[in-house]
């Protein structure tokens, strides 16, 4: 079974074994970017159609492969340690590119809504991160073989999604216990079954199996609902909005 939590729990056991020097940052624009946030309303930021993410402000730049500890380096600091760390790194477009996209998604995805960037893009595609702001954009690809989905159910109000934005899709119910079933469709197999809690923008990240079309249920206090999932495709939703509890 693809377990989410577990593949997260092992990426920071793996995190911990990087060298710590390779990603030590200033912490000085978290509370400008946090003050920045306090307008946002309840449901924005989500990129609604694919043709709107085909343009760009400026040439976008490849990250670089994060490079691997040398021989006798000193090992990482604890995964606390590193979790305190990540907190005060502070939230640009190079900080970001400067990681992989699981690293890029375990960091920015569980961040309290004052925390998220108002002036950067962190738009989630099938195959690339794009990260953007005022002075440029990166990208950082996806991996091979497992696919993001960003989940927001609803109960009253939900808004048009495409593309999960980690710093800007807000929607209705944050901090909600969800339990989370995907069904393969071509097997009958389940490949995915959690007990989960949508992060503080109101969303719950899965990841899946690419290429291929899943069967989703997800249930919390006010209802349940269904959707159909592909990961097969270039162009196939990273954010889905229309998950109407009843």
């Amino acid at each position: 079974m693809f377990n989410s939590t577990r593949r997260l729990e092992t990426r920071r056991a793996t995190a911990a074994l990087r060298t710590a020097s390779t990603r030590t940052v200033a912490v000085k624009t978290i509370a400008a970017i946090a003050a920045a946030l306090v307008g946002l309303s309840l449901l924005a930021g989500c990129t609604s159609d694919p043709a709107e993410s085909a343009a760009t402000t400026a040439p976008a730049a490849t990250a670089p492969a994060a490079s691997e500890p040398a021989a006798g380096a000193q090992q990482a600091p604890p995964a606390n340690q590193q979790d305190a760390a990540q907190s005060e790194r502070p939230i640009t477009r190079e900080a970001i590119a400067a990681l992989d996209a699981a690293d890029i998604i375990e960091w920015l995805d569980p961040l309290p809504v004052s925390e998220r960037p108002a002036d950067l893009s962190v738009s989630i595609r099938p195959s690339q991160i794009v990260v953007s702001d005022s002075a440029g954009e990166a990208t950082v690809p996806m991996p091979a073989d497992e696919f993001y989905v960003s989940l927001a159910p609803y109960v009253n109000q939900n808004h048009d999604c495409y593309f999960h934005n980690l710093a800007t899709c807000k929607g209705e119910l944050a901090n909600e216990a969800v339990r989370v079933v995907v069904t393969d469709q071509a097997t009958g197999a389940t490949v995915l079954d959690e007990q989960r809690t949508t992060y503080d923008n109101g969303f719950v990240g899965i990841w899946l199996p690419r290429g291929g079309k899943y069967d989703l249920v997800i249930t919390a206090a006010a209802g349940s609902a269904t959707a159909e999932l592909s990961t097969a495709d270039d162009d196939d939703l990273t954010c889905l909005t229309t998950l109407k509890l009843t």
